[in-house]
């Protein structure tokens, strides 16, 4: 029954342990399940060239506010801070991003996506070459 209260619990039945007496322990028994603060996180990506993408965090919760954002890029470079960001690689493949966000309560959820980055390498050098009659 939602808070029934238990006062005092007796144990170590068990052979070879000490048994341990709590006096004034109480247990509240609650039914209500857990229900988690962070009902889901999502990440809004857009190509804007190559090799730069922009990335928006969405985070869904409850009743609490998210209060941190956390960007990794996937590829070694510094993690972002801030819910919206944008991000160019410097060099080409394809890469995992991954956003976590944290509630006040400290509750953390987690997403990934995944992007190609194509970095465009021109060699503007060239050589005169002499022509020969």
């Amino acid at each position: 029954m939602p808070g029934e209260v238990f006062p005092m619990i007796h144990g170590g039945s068990t052979p070879g342990q000490t048994g341990t007496s709590l006096p004034g322990l109480q247990l509240i028994i609650d039914n209500v399940p857990f229900k988690a603060h962070i009902d889901s996180v999502r990440i809004n990506k857009t190509q804007i060239s190559c090799d730069t993408f922009d990335f928006a965090g969405l985070g869904y919760v409850n009743t609490n506010a998210v209060a941190s954002w956390d960007w990794n890029f996937g590829d070694g470079t510094s993690h972002v801070f801030t819910q919206d960001t944008g991000h160019r690689y410097t060099v080409a493949g394809p890469y995992t991003v991954k956003l976590i966000i944290t509630d006040i309560n400290g509750c953390r959820d987690s997403i990934t996506t995944d992007i190609q980055a194509d970095v465009l390498d021109f060699d503007f050098s060239y050589q005169i070459m002499p022509v020969i009659l």
